[in-house]
């Protein structure tokens, strides 16, 4: 499906003379990549609505992927497997979030953000073998990592313990679930 409308798609930018004949596999790439994120992201977004929790897979989506996208962890060898983990996990997150006790609260949100925060300080980034990083790339992925984990640290313990909001609660479990890949990662690269 994603292959065909691509191709459809490269078609008539080819015929406008947008895409010359050696670039067509790299954006033929990249439109099935985008369409294949677009189908991802709409189809969270539409659990998140029949959940009710539009507003949660919202932070949800917007902090795994900051925190992801500079500490790393675990990646799955194909898209099928990828795409079910994270169908798995967006359902945990958002049934997490909406059965905890409301009075347990800030005891799970300081509990998630307590343990992971460690784990993510010391280990991020954890590479994969798909993006091997050099030391000035560690450095800086370091950094980064380190200044979102201190931030979204902080907010989730503020939304969860001061205000024992859920949206406390589902940036911890962003936290823990990046932790918990971060350990996969490093057992998965054999350190």
């Amino acid at each position: 499906m994603f292959e065909k409308a691509s191709e459809a798609l490269i078609y008539q930018l080819k015929k406008r003379e947008i895409v010359v004949d050696e670039d067509v596999e790299i954006y033929q790439f990249g439109i099935k990549v985008l369409m294949l994120k677009t189908v991802h992201y709409a189809s969270m977004l539409l659990v998140g609505l029949l959940f009710g929790m539009l507003p949660e897979t919202i932070l949800f989506l917007i902090v795994y992927a900051a925190i992801r996208a500079y500490a790393g962890g675990y990646h799955a060898d194909t898209r099928g497997v990828c795409y079910l983990l994270s169908w798995i996990t967006i359902l945990s997150v958002l049934l997490i979030a909406r059965f905890c006790p409301a009075g347990a609260v800030a005891v799970v949100t300081a509990a998630l953000t307590l343990s992971a925060f460690p784990v993510i300080y010391k280990w991020a980034p954890v590479e994969n073998s798909a993006k091997p990083l050099d030391d000035a790339e560690c450095t800086h992925y370091r950094k980064r990592a380190r200044r979102i984990l201190v931030a979204i640290s902080a907010c989730a313990l503020l939304a969860g313990l001061v205000f024992n909001s859920r949206f406390g609660l589902v940036a911890a479990e962003c936290l823990g679930l990046e932790a918990l890949m971060m350990l996969l990662g490093l057992w998965k690269n054999g350190r």
